[in-house]
């Protein structure tokens, strides 16, 4: 496994560690410095990037930093808990990268679960006082609203991994375009009266990347919710009248998925084929 650090105090970098951190928050990769080995256009290169960026998960890598179990093979009668490939922005600028080698955290669980079956939150931590990054793997939730934290996951006693990665975004507009999905469903789709609760949900969008704030369908723009629900009675609608009868439509986030729920009151409505715009 490999861990590195980027502009922590007392540290010095160069025109390369600037540009690799700043692609990962353009599509493009587009590079925000240029400048000769004589120059030094920053001082303080983490209070720069913390000015620039919130504090997350890099922004274009849906899979960054993400937790992963592996489920045991009959030689070992525990799974593999590992932390995926990827960089983290903390609040003062100072970054976490994890390398393609994954870093294995398998250890830390087992002995946890030697002396409880609590749900275990796995976070990096920004270690001031010894310039570092921690990777935190425990029982203890006080430190998760502290502004040195940024939260990766929360593994229960069954070893079900629940999501809580936040993406960072740049404070300000970089030089890059934006990413836009347009697709149409592999089916059509009945909606009906008497479809109540978790039946509404009627498709699910596998790997959606972090930054989708609107889903378009029917020239009709719904905002993206993240909402936890199972019935999906949670989330707020929005009305779509057919010439059959009025749909109600919602899209919610869930992990790196988008689910499309719909329902109506009275009256069917069919739908041969569903074109959408993610953006």
């Amino acid at each position: 496994m490999g861990i590195s650090y980027k502009f922590m105090d007392d540290c010095s970098y160069g025109a390369d560690d600037i540009n690799s951190v700043f692609s990962k928050l353009t599509t493009q990769g587009v590079s925000l410095f240029n400048y000769s080995d004589n120059d030094n256009p920053l001082i303080e290169l983490n209070t720069a990037v913390s000015n620039f960026t919130n504090p997350g998960i890099e922004y274009y890598n849906i899979n960054a930093c993400m937790l992963s179990y592996t489920e045991p093979d009959s030689d070992n009668t525990f799974g593999t808990f590992e932390i995926l490939p990827g960089n983290a922005f903390m609040y003062d600028g100072s970054i976490i990268t994890i390398d393609d080698n994954r870093y294995d955290f398998t250890d830390q669980i087992r002995s946890l679960r030697l002396l409880s079956d609590d749900d275990i939150y796995v976070y990096f931590y920004r270690n001031v006082p010894y310039n570092t990054i921690d990777i935190m793997v425990t029982c203890d939730t006080s430190q998760l609203e502290n502004e040195e934290t940024v939260l990766l996951g929360i593994i229960n006693s069954e070893n079900k991994i629940t999501d809580k990665r936040s993406f960072a975004t740049s404070k300000i507009a970089p030089c890059s375009g934006n990413i836009v999905i347009f697709g149409q469903t592999d089916t059509g789709v009945n909606v009906r009266p008497v479809e109540t609760g978790a039946s509404r949900l009627r498709f699910t969008f596998k790997n959606i990347f972090p930054g989708a704030k609107y889903f378009s369908i029917w020239n009709k723009c719904l905002t993206i919710q993240q909402i936890e629900t199972v019935t999906g009675d949670e989330l707020s609608y929005d009305e779509y009248p057919t010439e059959f009868a009025t749909v109600y439509v919602a899209v919610n986030r869930v992990g790196p998925d988008l689910q499309l729920w719909m329902y109506t009151i009275n009256t069917s409505a069919s739908f041969v084929f569903l074109k959408y715009i993610i953006f």
